[in-house]
């Protein structure tokens, strides 16, 4: 017989989630969440690559979009989360049609992020710090493996041995928002 995941009560989990848009809002992420707190499309800024035609090297991309859902069960179930912008990473599968936006990351493990800023957080640190040592088992990963490998030994080559990121600038001067699907506005957060 399986273990029975514990719940919230609706009460409570509904107070959760309204705390964790006031945290994402806080941490400057932009989005919408749907009424029923469950979907979060959120926005990350942050330099990363995108493919482009066959035999081009990848285009730079800085806004990109996942999908987080949340059960009922959240906190003690960890969140889903699929990346819906183009991209070109090792541990990210691009999303339809392509692949299926699956991402390779820890936090994404039962016990991995506190909360979802955290969590975007971290989605953030993995586009601009990919991990070709450990690619996804799809075509664009293992390309984009590659890609970063000889990227990496260029950059140690030229500046010597270092932890890179790409550069980035979250910073836009907007407000964040998240808003429910249905643009509702008495439900942004700010």
């Amino acid at each position: 017989m399986g273990d029975i995941m514990p719940a919230l009560s609706e009460e409570k989990w509904l107070e959760r989630m309204k705390n964790e848009c006031r945290k994402l809002s806080k941490a400057g992420f932009e989005g919408e969440v749907s009424p029923d707190y469950e979907r979060f499309v959120i926005t990350i800024k942050a330099d990363g690559f995108e493919p482009s035609s066959p035999g081009n090297a990848p285009r730079r991309r800085t806004m990109h979009e996942v999908q987080i859902d949340v059960s009922r069960r959240y906190p003690f179930e960890a969140p889903k989360a699929k990346w819906l912008t183009p991209i070109f990473h090792p541990n990210i599968i691009p999303p339809p049609p392509r692949g299926n936006g699956q991402i390779c990351m820890e936090m994404l493990s039962p016990g991995g992020a506190r909360n979802l800023a955290e969590l975007v957080r971290g989605l953030t640190i993995l586009v601009e710090n990919p991990n070709p040592s450990s690619p996804l088992h799809h075509s664009t990963c293992l390309e984009a493996k590659r890609f970063f490998e000889r990227r990496f030994d260029t950059i140690q080559q030229t500046e010597g041995p270092r932890i890179i990121g790409l550069d980035s600038e979250t910073n836009t001067g907007r407000g964040p928002r998240i808003v429910s699907e249905y643009g509702d506005e008495s439900r942004i957060v700010r």
